[in-house]
């Protein structure tokens, strides 16, 4: 294996690095704050999969 490709990976897995994309994944998405919501997107999420394995 080549250092550089070794390099990339190790810059891509870092624990700090994960860390990073973690908490910007996190502070990105929005949760639903209630039951109705939460059900609710779990109903549109059911028929988007309907729709596209259809």
């Amino acid at each position: 294996m080549a250092i550089h490709k070794l390099k990339e990976i190790h810059t891509a897995t870092h624990p700090a690095k994960l860390k990073e994309v973690t908490e910007s994944h996190q502070s990105t998405q929005k949760m639903p704050a209630t039951k109705d919501e939460l059900l609710s997107a779990l109903a549109a999420e059911a028929e988007e999969e309907n729709e596209t394995s259809a």
